[in-house]
């Protein structure tokens, strides 16, 4: 290739009979298209000249080279034409958790409280540990395939924190997510389960929340 003649260049022979119509003032105009081309991707630009004139073939590069920089991302990579997207991959179907604490015996949120996502393997693994913000609230980041989970709250330490005599040095809800086909939204792909805890320092209630 790095031997071809150039388009727009004078040539002698064959490659003057296919470059015929080309007329002068097209020849700089040609010869900067090739340049262009040719620093762009490294090899000359061919194409077949026989019966095109100096301003068809001054549209060939330009549209050419735009062809090759539409096929390629930001980043030099190729990406597939519009036609031949790659299949959208299902992959595991997300679920989240959640959780809210009320401090009944204050009425108000529970905030401060430690609680842990444990879920039923083997034996119990625990998957994420956090605290409850201000408005008594904490949501776990990790996704949550279908099987049995535990929550358990540190609720000794918080009613120590605020020298309140406890029955419960701790709390553990344990529940059960089903199969994500059959909670799933489908709007964005993914499910999530809210599971609130109602405190106080002798009792406490749980129920799946929204």
């Amino acid at each position: 290739m790095e031997g071809h003649p150039r388009i727009g260049a004078r040539v002698s022979g064959r490659s003057a009979a296919e470059q015929s119509g080309v007329a002068d003032d097209s020849r700089a105009a040609l010869q900067a298209g090739n340049a262009a081309y040719e620093e762009r991707f490294g090899h000359v630009f061919l194409i077949c000249a026989t019966g095109l004139s100096g301003a068809q073939m001054l549209a060939r590069p330009g549209s050419k080279a735009q062809k090759r920089r539409g096929s390629r991302t930001s980043g030099g990579r190729r990406r597939a034409p519009q036609d031949y997207r790659a299949a959208r991959q299902e992959g595991p179907r997300r679920m989240t958790i959640s959780t809210h604490v009320l401090d009944a015996s204050a009425g108000t949120p529970a905030a401060g409280v430690a609680v842990t996502l444990s879920r039923l393997e083997v034996g119990w693994l625990d998957i994420e540990s956090g605290v409850t913000d201000s408005g008594g609230r904490h949501r776990f980041l990790a996704d949550s395939p279908a099987g049995t989970y535990c929550l358990t709250f540190g609720t000794g330490a918080y009613f120590t924190a605020r020298a309140v005599a406890t029955f419960y040095p701790e709390v553990s809800v344990t529940f059960t997510l089903p199969e994500p086909a059959d909670e799933m939204d489908t709007t964005t792909g993914a499910g999530h389960f809210h599971v609130p805890l109602l405190l106080s320092p002798f009792a406490y209630s749980t129920y799946r929340g929204s």
